[in-house]
């Protein structure tokens, strides 16, 4: 077998032509530079506070399934606060009600990692908002990554374009949550009546 001498320039004469396959993979290359000065950019510090990226700023908040929930007897939500923490919620029609918390950060563009601490189940009260009694209280470990994405959806239920973030992993069941509220604390927890909140340990920004 033999290969073909590689096209030189010569000086007077048009360059030589690139076959279609090279010019292929350069521009692939040009496309792949430019898609990583992107993401780059992206995840840059926000000029108004250098701990918190534009990437945590697009996943923090409340996430709630219920807007998808058409039919379903339950109903889950997601809440990354802007430090690293955050709880996931489940709760039914018939009473039950869990909330996990946890440690949560982004690895990378496109990756979420939840690693769960603390979770709490039990009956919540008459008014929704917290537990009338605590069936099992304690420590947890489960890890959850899983991609994610973030775009414009129109549920079932309303018909009107909302902000969503979608799962690859189901998180308490789920894995389409709309945007509720973008601002969250430690005090919107529900279990935080049950087992308050430590004060926030200042180390690093939840991107890696």
């Amino acid at each position: 077998m033999t290969t073909a001498e590689p096209a030189t320039a010569v000086p007077g004469l048009p360059a030589p032509h690139r076959p279609a396959a090279a010019s292929h993979r350069a521009a692939h290359a040009l496309a792949y530079r430019a898609a990583r000065g992107r993401r780059a950019r992206r995840a840059r510090p926000c000029a108004h506070n250098p701990r918190v990226t534009s990437l945590d700023e697009q996943v923090t908040g409340q996430w709630r399934s219920a807007p998808f929930d058409a039919g379903a007897m339950e109903t889950s939500e997601l809440v990354l606060l802007a430090g690293g923490r955050g709880w996931s919620r489940f709760e039914s029609f018939s009473g039950e009600l869990s909330i996990g918390r946890f440690t949560w950060r982004l690895p990378s563009p496109g990756l979420l990692e939840l690693r769960y601490t603390w979770r709490v189940s039990g009956q919540w009260g008459p008014s929704g908002d917290g537990f009338e009694t605590v069936d099992n209280s304690g420590p947890d470990d489960e890890l959850i990554r899983t991609a994610y994405r973030i775009g414009t959806e129109r549920p079932p239920l309303t018909g009107e374009l909302v902000t969503a973030l979608q799962l690859d992993v189901p998180v308490e069941f789920a894995g389409t949550f709309a945007l509720g509220r973008r601002i969250m604390t430690p005090a919107d927890d529900p279990s935080s009546t049950v087992t308050p909140y430590a004060p926030p340990v200042h180390t690093a920004s939840p991107v890696r």
